[in-house]
């Protein structure tokens, strides 16, 4: 066996010692036999060959081999032991004392040379100082100095091999003719043929774009943006993609989780106010900044002008006024009483009296032009309707009217928002499903557009 070489076996012999046939070889008994190897009196190892091979069970009956690695016969001896885990069946051992690798190729021919060296091309091997200066394959050569007294040999050569070949009397007229033949010889696309070759480029209709578009947009189930329902209760995709993950289940609508919105932008001045709060802002306005005219604003100062005019405070001239019934009423009475007379009977008598004494108020006011009594019957016959309707029309909040006001406010303070953090933030109304304002920020949070009832 050669040593560190690849590609060898060792053949172990097994046989069966309680056999009284004529051979006592064990065949068939491959599986059951391991080996262990010891290198140069190493420490015993399993082979890397975990069983061996059978060689013939017929021919050469008890035969097998083990395969050996090439690191396997590194060594100048070499034990191998095998054994097997069938009963009173034994195998030999062996010892190995390796050669050097390439030892049989070794030979004395008839002249005295080696066989090897006769092999390598009829030449004989270089030994000795050259070849220690010209180095293994060369290396000794790649710090040759160069001699200048080389150079008019070298272009000597270089100026023989030109001239050979004819490229010394080449001149430039010939180059350019043949540079110019070469040119004419080239026949370029026409315009005509690159236009019909771009124009194959730009056949593509707009259906088959935007077929390739939708199906790139489904790939990534960008579709469920715009085009294609989002189920929240079954998300498309990876559950880990940023849109499922800052989107979850309202009762299969889709709203921001608690995460997605607690960084979001918040609008400065209303993040602490109530409803009850802004109501109270809105009845506590100036009212010098609500004087439209037809506005219930208009209104309310000309009711505030009356009670200026007349010294009084409704509230209290109603509770005046009151008493001073109570006191006729009781007068009344008590001239009935002396009189012995009833209300009903001389009723048409008071009602001429009062008809009288209306036509001269009447006269009176047309003299003095003023209309007050009109002013505060017109006050009085206020309904709880004329005010809903007030508030509700005219252009008082910066060309919105209270009523629209008010819902804008109570849908960002109150209600419910959509959109944070995207740049595009919906505010509910109060009823839990009207968009009342569509609020657009950039990204430090300020408004750049704001629509109502969108």
């Amino acid at each position: 066996m050669q040593k560190n070489v690849s590609g060898q076996r060792v053949y172990v012999y097994a046989y069966d010692i309680t056999s009284t046939s004529g051979d006592p070889s064990e065949t068939g008994d491959a599986a059951n036999i391991t080996a262990q190897i010891s290198k140069d009196g190493g420490a015993a190892a399993a082979t890397n060959d975990t069983n061996p091979t059978e060689l013939d069970a017929t021919d050469h009956p008890g035969v097998y081999y083990f395969d050996l690695t090439q690191t396997e016969t590194n060594a100048e001896e070499i034990v191998i032991t095998a054994k097997s885990s069938t009963s009173n069946v034994l195998l030999d051992r062996v010892v190995i004392y390796t050669r050097p690798a390439n030892f049989p190729d070794l030979g004395i021919e008839s002249d005295g040379d080696l066989t090897k060296v006769n092999t390598l091309d009829g030449h004989t091997a270089q030994t000795g100082d050259s070849y220690a200066r010209i180095g293994d394959n060369g290396a000794g050569l790649s710090a040759v100095p160069w001699n200048a007294s080389w150079d008019s040999e070298v272009e000597s050569e270089v100026t023989d091999a030109l001239t050979v070949f004819g490229v010394s009397t080449v001149t430039t007229a010939q180059v350019n003719s043949e540079v110019d033949t070469a040119l004419s010889d080239y026949d370029p696309p026409t315009k005509a043929e690159l236009d019909a070759g771009f124009a194959a480029l730009n056949d593509l209709s707009a259906a088959q774009v935007n077929a390739e578009v939708d199906t790139a947009l489904a790939d990534i189930h960008l579709d469920h943006l715009l085009a294609t329902n989002y189920d929240p209760s079954s998300k498309p995709g990876t559950a880990t993609a940023l849109l499922n993950e800052l989107v979850e289940n309202d009762e299969g609508v889709s709203r921001f989780t608690s995460n997605a919105l607690e960084q979001g932008p918040i609008a400065t001045g209303f993040s602490t106010h109530s409803a009850a709060d802004v109501a109270d802002a809105v009845w506590d306005e100036a009212q010098a900044d609500h004087v439209d005219a037809g506005s219930f604003g208009e209104t309310a100062s000309e009711i505030a002008l009356i009670l200026t005019d007349t010294g009084t405070t409704l509230p209290g001239t109603l509770t005046i006024i009151e008493g001073k019934i109570d006191t006729v009423d009781d007068v009344a009475d008590s001239i009935l009483v002396d009189t012995g007379t009833t209300l009903p009977a001389t009723l048409g008598t008071i009602d001429g009296k009062i008809d009288t004494i209306d036509g001269l108020i009447d006269a009176i006011l047309v003299d003095t032009g003023t209309t007050l009594p009109g002013l505060i019957a017109a006050l009085n016959d206020i309904a709880a309707s004329d005010v809903i309707t007030a508030l509700g029309s005219g252009t008082e909040v910066d060309g919105k009217s209270y009523l629209a006001a008010i819902r804008y406010i109570a849908s960002i303070c109150a209600g419910k928002v959509s959109g944070a953090k995207t740049g595009k933030e919906t505010f509910v109304g109060l009823d839990g499903a009207t968009d009342r304002v569509v609020v657009t920020v950039d990204g430090d949070g300020n408004r750049t557009g704001v629509s109502y009832d969108p």
